[in-house]
Parts: structure tokens; sequence; C-alpha cells
């Protein structure tokens, strides 16, 4: 509503922009994350796009593996990708601020194996995702690219469309917890973990991504169980 000069205008309710806030991202299956690997992992060479079968192996990985917003994985430059110690380094994120992300052993080793494959000179800092211009992959393309290799993977939602690229952050916040507690860690110094590694300003934002799927919730629920065992007797 804005009142001025003694004039109301009151906006039509079909103008309002309406914001969702029961929406609940995917959360891709162990089994489902498989398929999209072996998909992405067969691409075959396309001379138009000469690095494409190269680029997205990796880029799924960066992306699953370290929970990665998409713009922040598109903006790397290989600067900022340290092969020796198995660090990205982020200045390009939502919120402004700079983040070190350690990669696991596997990642690290793949991460070798594509700057290998890359060829680039050994000066080149340029952008670890380069284009066939030598810019940085633009993220509308690689949308469509990636629903795409999700299709050819079976994954879709109930309404059969493909999920969100964003998704696979969802899904790496999951999977981690789901990691941390089956090695034993202690869910509540946990959340601060991730939530750093993730690059929320707090642990508020991190609970947005927890999503507790059928492969998830019977471990953490049975990590669980010797706290409250003897509160609720058995009927």
């Amino acid at each position: 509503m804005i009142c001025a000069l003694n004039y109301t205008y009151v906006y039509p309710a079909e103008k309002y922009v309406k914001v969702r806030s029961d929406f609940c991202p995917y959360i891709f299956t162990h089994e489902e994350i498989r398929r999209l690997f072996e998909v992405v992992d067969h691409l075959p060479y396309w001379g138009r796009y000469p690095k494409h079968h190269l680029i997205y192996p990796m880029l799924l990985r960066i992306l699953y593996g370290c929970g990665l917003r998409l713009n922040e994985a598109l903006l790397l430059k290989t600067g900022d990708v340290d092969t020796t110690q198995g660090v990205l380094y982020l200045s390009n994120t939502k919120n402004e601020s700079q983040r070190c992300v350690p990669m696991s052993v596997s990642l690290w080793k793949y991460v070798n194996y594509y700057l290998e494959q890359m060829a680039y000179p050994p000066d080149y800092n340029g952008y670890f995702f380069t284009s066939p211009d030598g810019n940085h992959y633009n993220s509308t393309p690689v949308y469509v690219m990636m629903k795409k290799h999700m299709k050819a993977a079976y994954i879709s939602r109930e309404d059969g469309t493909p999920p969100r690229v964003h998704d696979l952050r969802h899904t790496f916040a999951v999977h981690a917890l789901e990691k941390m507690d089956r090695e034993g860690c202690d869910l509540y110094y946990a959340l601060p973990i991730l939530s750093t590694y993730l690059g929320h300003g707090s642990i508020r934002s991190t609970e947005k991504y927890l999503r507790l799927t059928f492969e998830t919730r019977d471990s953490i629920t049975d990590s669980m169980a010797g706290n409250y065992h003897d509160i609720f007797p058995e009927v």
C-alpha cells in the first residue's frame, strides 16, 4: 500500500510476488549420483565444443564434492585451485567473503587429471572451466546441459521435471552430514563445520540445507536413540 498526497493505492492481489515458504529441494540418492556420473563420464567428443566431455565430469565433481554454488565454480580460475594442497580458494561468493574449501583426496587427484587433459600453458591463469572463446562458461547453457544429463540418468522429480543444478549443493550438505554421522561425529559439532565449509554466515542458514531423506533418516535416528531410549516407554 502506498500513501501520498492523501491518495491511497492498494496493489491488486494478483500483482503480489508469491514467495514459496514450503519449497523442498530435491535430494539425490547415492544411486542417482552414481548414474549421473556414469552419464557425464561417457560424454562423446563434440567438435563444436572440444573440451565439453572433459569439463562436465569435472564440474559435476566440484559441485557435488564441494557443495559450491554454480557461479562459484564457473568463476574459478586456475590460480584459485591449489593442486599441491588440494584446496579451492573462493573469492567470487554470494556473501562477498573469501573462503578456503579443502577437497577430498579422490577429487584432488581428479583435478590434476583434468588439468593434464586440458593442457593449459604453464603460465595460464584463466578460468578453470574455460569456454571456447577463453571466457568462463555461462550458467544458462550449463543449466540446460545438466538437466539433459539428469534426464539421461533417469533422474526426475515426482512431476517428471529434472532437479535443479543447485539441488546438488543441498545434496552435498545432506550427504556430508550423513557421512559425519556414520563416522561417529557428534551432530551438534558437525553443523558449525558444515556451515563454515558452505560459506554460510550462521548455522540457521545451513539448517535449510539439511533435508533428511529416507536414506539418511534411519541412520541418524538410530545414532540418537541412546539419548532418548528411556524417555518414552515401549507400548
